[in-house]
């Protein structure tokens, strides 16, 4: 089973606007992949259903997918755990729900009951990394109470994506719908993820099997002004031939060039 990395993740992002798909398009299908499952959960009859969200991207889907559900006649109550949605599309959609007459917003306060069929993870994504604190822990520990059916949003809120490792509070889910690919630490911890149910979100097939600006953006990231030698990692070139002199200088200078702090050359002698 192919499974893809955070950083795969944010690279196929950046790609899939290169290719005429935008980040609103995938948080859109995103929402409604999630907001099906839910459906398929409850035989399409409408009950209550409460979403716990945070402030960046997975915020957003779960934004969506409230929309969705809400116009099927699902009673919708959205609980922000961040006053401040960071991200820019789950801005948007945030500013769509508070026109929604049908979708309950409230803020989340610690000790909250949730008395719903089905509870939402829209809490913490792969760009999160090390134990929830605060509100987001004690969001996390509150939604493992509830009775309801529990459904993360592409990953559980607490779990590494890459690792699988479990620092702090995390969701046990009963259903991890993740998004495109399962991530690497969802295999690793099958005991928080319950059901996987994977959603296509549209993403465009080049965004993951071409080279682009994303993988520019994630695999060659900027250097650190203030960074010390050997963290820019170090090449070993080993080329050389008498027809092509000049070969292993040019590669050795553009590792050099390119980021790498240490560049080794192994070459013949007539080199």
């Amino acid at each position: 089973m192919r499974t893809l990395s955070s950083d795969e993740v944010r690279a196929a992002d950046v790609n899939s606007v290169f290719w005429g798909v935008g980040t609103r398009i995938l948080m859109e299908n995103a929402g409604a992949g999630v907001a099906r499952v839910v459906k398929d959960l409850t035989s399409s009859k409408p009950c209550k259903v409460a979403i716990i969200a945070g402030s960046g991207g997975k915020a957003g889907d779960s934004f969506v997918a409230a929309r969705h559900l809400a116009s099927d006649d699902y009673e919708v109550h959205v609980y922000l755990v961040s006053r401040v949605v960071r991200h820019e599309d789950a801005k948007a959609n945030l500013e769509i729900l508070k026109n929604q007459h049908n979708v309950v917003l409230q803020d989340y306060k610690p000790g909250v009951s949730l008395d719903y069929d089905v509870v939402i993870d829209g809490l913490l994504g792969i760009g999160v990394k090390g134990a929830p604190k605060d509100l987001y822990a004690d969001a996390i520990r509150t939604i493992n109470s509830s009775r309801g059916i529990k459904v993360a949003i592409d990953i559980p809120s607490g779990l590494d994506p890459d690792t699988g490792e479990v620092p702090g509070d995390v969701v046990r889910a009963d259903v991890t719908v993740t998004l495109v690919a399962p991530k690497p630490g969802l295999l690793k911890a099958p005991e928080v993820l319950g059901k996987l149910v994977i959603v296509n979100i549209g993403l465009p097939p080049n965004a993951l099997r071409v080279v682009g600006p994303g993988d520019v953006e994630v695999w060659f990231r900027k250097k650190d002004v203030k960074a010390r030698k050997g963290e820019g990692g170090r090449v070993l070139v080993i080329a050389g031939s008498k027809e092509y002199v000049g070969a292993p200088w040019l590669t050795a200078l553009g590792a050099w060039v390119a980021g790498a702090d240490l560049v080794y050359l192994a070459a013949p002698e007539y080199v």
